[in-house]
Order: C-alpha cells, then sequence, then structure tokens
C-alpha cells in the first residue's frame, strides 16, 4: 500500500484533480452555451431567477477552477524540487495537500449541483 504522504502518492493525486477540473471546465463552458443558446429564450419568465442563479453559479465555478489549478501547480512545483519520488512529504505541505483535499470535495459538490441544475433548467425548457 501506498504512503498517502510521499511526493508520488500526492503528485498522482494532483494530476487527477488537473484532469477533472479540467475536463469540469470545459463541462462547465458547454452548459453555458447550451443554456444561453438553447435554454434561455425558451425559459418561463416565472423561472427566470432560476437562470440568474445558474449563471452565479457558473461564474463561482470558473472562480474555482482557476484558484485551484494554480494551487495544485504550486504545490506540484515545491514537491518537484525533491528527486525522491518516495520523500515523505513535510508537515506543512501535508497541511496545505489537506487543504486542497478539503477544497476539491467542496468543488466536487458545487460542481454536481451545478450540472443538476443545468439538467432542470433545460427539462422546463424542454431542450
Amino acid at each position: 500500500m501506498e504512503n498517502e504522504h510521499t511526493f508520488e502518492h500526492i503528485h498522482r493525486e494532483h494530476q487527477e484533480w488537473k484532469i477533472f477540473l479540467l475536463k469540469s471546465e470545459k463541462k462547465v463552458k458547454d452548459f453555458s452555451t447550451e443554456i444561453k443558446s438553447k435554454v434561455e429564450s425558451k425559459i418561463p419568465k416565472s423561472k427566470f431567477r432560476q437562470l440568474e442563479h445558474l449563471e452565479h453559479n457558473l461564474t463561482r465555478q470558473r472562480v474555482i477552477i482557476n484558484d485551484l489549478l494554480q494551487k495544485i501547480r504550486k504545490a506540484d512545483s515545491v514537491m518537484s524540487k525533491t528527486g525522491n519520488r518516495n520523500h515523505i512529504v513535510t508537515n506543512e505541505s501535508f497541511a496545505h495537500n489537506s487543504n486542497l483535499r478539503s477544497r476539491m470535495i467542496s468543488f466536487y459538490r458545487l460542481f454536481d449541483d451545478f450540472c443538476v441544475e443545468c439538467t432542470r433548467l433545460k427539462t422546463v425548457a424542454k431542450v
């Protein structure tokens, strides 16, 4: 079993997060385009607040995506300075990674909520 405190484990985790974040950014952009082009004109005026809420979530998603990608790149850069891939990461670096992990969990939840809301609006608009 791989030690979760090693550079190799944390680096692999960061790579998985980067891939997810990049894919989710594309999905957010795709949903936004679809909402603007297909849903906005069909949505009842009474449901317009939902669309505004969706747009707010979209903005928040983009900010979170960019912030997390920057933190992941920075953490990987610092950790890559060691040549020992089994190097045990210092408590300070591991604490940073734990914070990053917590932020990723929050991001997963926000992203899921965003996707559910997009799907619901598409259903309301019968797209």
